[in-house]
């Protein structure tokens, strides 16, 4: 999933957590469970300032203060919750009637999200800033010519895909962009034997693509997939059961951001 789709859902999902916990504390109170509501606030206010200070140095492009004292910390809220998912897993399973208690469906599947989010959030950030280093430098691995020889460009976006690195690509206002040496549109099909690859271009091209690349689940087909399993759990159970509900509305949810996202792109 890229940056920009990962940003919004982390915000849907830290507001999500927080009214299903004004919700169920106001059912059963907010005092017997009282370290548990603090330390899950903590936990979205330290997720909640990570994306953010990571939002405004990806931004810059560069390492933002206090980004990496706040993953440290969120390092040990995910292990709490991937523990809480776990072991909260295993009751589901052993305790079937688990599921009619809304409150504990809600809470497992933000638990889920929160957890996908800032791991995904992490190789993110280690893939478009880099490593945490006193001197910031982020490391660009040449690109591998022989690779590009093995693959096959048999649509014109597969070529242009290999022209855009290319030293002697040109700009036409009309047509978009072309080869310089010819002045038209790539034809071949196998390889360009022209092709010099211009590596400052190459490694701005694969830091956009990390931000802006969606990939499966950053894509419609993600959200899509969520949305019909949960109106074909909500289909067979009704509203009895609101594991089909939520992960109906998540998915909804999800699928507006992704084509909201796309469309500004």
């Amino acid at each position: 999933m890229n940056w920009k789709n990962t940003y919004l859902l982390s915000i849907t999902v830290i507001i999500l957590t927080v009214v299903a916990s004004i919700i169920t504390n106001y059912q059963y109170g907010f005092t017997p469970n009282l370290i548990g509501n603090a330390l899950t606030f903590i936990k979205l206010f330290i997720f909640f300032s990570f994306i953010n200070i990571l939002n405004k140095s990806i931004t810059a492009k560069a390492i933002k203060k206090y980004l990496r004292p706040l993953e440290y910390a969120l390092y040990i809220f995910i292990t709490l919750n991937i523990i809480a998912v776990v072991t909260l897993t295993f009751q589901l399973i052993t305790r079937p009637d688990l599921f009619a208690h809304f409150q504990i469906i809600i809470s497992y599947a933000l638990q889920i999200f929160t957890i996908y989010l800032a791991i995904n959030a992490f190789y993110l950030r280690k893939k478009i800033l880099g490593k945490y280093n006193a001197v910031q430098k982020i490391n660009y691995t040449p690109t591998d010519v022989n690779a590009l020889k093995t693959k096959t460009y048999n649509t014109i976006d597969d070529r242009l895909s290999l022209c855009k690195r290319c030293v002697n690509k040109a700009f036409d206002s009309k047509t978009g962009l072309i080869c310089g040496l010819d002045n038209a549109k790539p034809s071949f099909d196998t390889y360009c034997n022209d092709f010099i690859v211009n590596e400052a271009e190459t490694e701005r091209i694969d830091k956009t693509e990390a931000i802006e690349k969606p990939g499966f689940f950053g894509s419609w087909k993600g959200a899509l997939v969520m949305s019909i399993l949960g109106f074909a759990r909500f289909a067979m159970r009704g509203l009895d059961d609101p594991f089909g509900v939520v992960f109906l509305a998540l998915g909804l949810g999800w699928l507006v951001i992704v084509l909201t996202s796309r469309k500004s792109n």
